[in-house]
């Protein structure tokens, strides 16, 4: 069995995923050590990952920040040669087999490389997202100022594992060392269950985005009137009581999704690859709410649309445009039906068990990087 060493950063939805491949790894029988965040402690358990905290720049995702402070904070942080340091240290006292690196920590990649350590890559997000935005804007522009230019770094890695799949990602072509694997499920769909009346889960995100608070409540009016059962979980930055929250919805600050979309028959999210492929998985159409135009979230939206699996509408949308969305997911049948093709593509191939195929390939090429 190989050991493998696994870097990533709480940033909300990149951790699922490459917990999902970590968790493979482990229950295959590899020793796996998680390099993180004390944050991820418990869920690094939960995977059977033994847990590394983390040195180097540190980002708390939930601290509300102005335009210009995030683009500071997050770049210091993708562009860390710090955690690198500490990867590459730890690597070699493991004397792990291979190294994989959460792709937005380009400095923390560039470092392991470098090191000559075999390397590979978690894109958690779609190659046509990273292709344009690690190829241009000012995220790039203040990663090459720091050092830590995205494409190259990308382009160097053993293999860049694309965690993607259910139709959000387009057909472009890939790099010669990608390989788009899968979406990673967070867990298997249970059997729908649908209420009546129908319910609506909402969930915009669990770190903080400018507008957020505002626009939860904008949807929370839009589908007060609707002969709905709302279920909200509003995260870690907005507290459910203070919101103004009609009589057909209940809030939580923390809920598990899975129970709740396995009854829901639309969801509402901020576009996160993470929220929308754990909705799609279950079969439920989504109506998409943008929280950062810099993200993937728009892109994702724009995808689910066109898939004909849900709609997108922008986070700043009123309330009647938000209710007259849902409407639509829940009375046109084709909605739902076009969702549960997807589920069913999602489900016959979880991302976690080829990704798990490929790292062990590559750690069997290897040798054992001993200090």
């Amino acid at each position: 069995m190989s050991t493998v060493l696994v870097v990533t950063v709480d940033l909300g939805g990149n951790v699922p995923p490459v917990l999902g491949v970590a968790a493979e790894l482990a229950r295959r029988g590899h020793r796996v050590v998680l390099h993180a965040d004390e944050a991820v402690r418990s869920r690094a358990a939960d995977a059977g990952c033994e847990l590394l905290v983390a040195e180097g720049a540190e980002y708390d995702p939930l601290l509300a920040r102005g335009t210009v402070r995030t683009l500071r904070d997050i770049t210091r942080l993708f562009a860390d040669r710090a955690r690198g340091h500490s990867v590459v240290a730890a690597a070699r006292t493991l004397g792990a087999d291979v190294v994989l690196v959460d792709a937005l920590l380009t400095g923390t990649a560039a470092e392991v490389e470098a090191a000559g350590l075999p390397t590979v890559l978690l894109g958690h997000t779609t190659w046509e997202y990273l292709r344009r935005s690690w190829g241009g804007g000012p995220v790039t522009a203040a990663l090459r100022l720091r050092g830590a230019a995205p494409m190259p770094v990308l382009d160097r890695a053993d293999r860049l594992l694309l965690l993607t799949g259910g139709g959000l990602d387009p057909a472009a072509p890939l790099p010669g060392n990608a390989l788009r694997v899968g979406a990673v499920l967070q867990e298997p769909a249970p059997a729908a269950a649908p209420t009546t009346p129908p319910t609506v889960l909402v969930s915009l995100s669990s770190i903080w985005y400018p507008g957020m608070q505002e626009t939860l409540q904008r949807v929370l009016d839009g589908l007060g009137p609707l002969a709905i059962r709302v279920e909200v979980t509003t995260g870690r930055t907005i507290r459910p009581a203070a919101m103004r929250a009609p009589a057909n919805a209940v809030l939580h600050e923390y809920a598990d999704h899975a129970p709740l979309l396995a009854r829901a028959s639309a969801v509402v999210g901020h576009g996160g690859h993470a929220t929308t492929v754990r909705a799609l998985a279950h079969g439920v159409p989504v109506l998409v709410l943008p929280m950062h135009p810099m993200l993937d979230q728009p892109m994702i939206g724009r995808a689910v649309a066109a898939s004909g699996a849900g709609l997108t509408l922008p986070k700043t949308a009123a309330p009647a445009a938000i209710g007259a969305a849902v409407e639509r997911l829940l009375a046109e049948p084709s909605f739902a039906a076009t969702a549960r093709e997807i589920a069913a593509d999602l489900q016959a191939q979880d991302g976690a068990a080829p990704a798990a195929d490929e790292v062990e390939r590559i750690a069997a090429r290897a040798h054992p990087v001993v200090q």
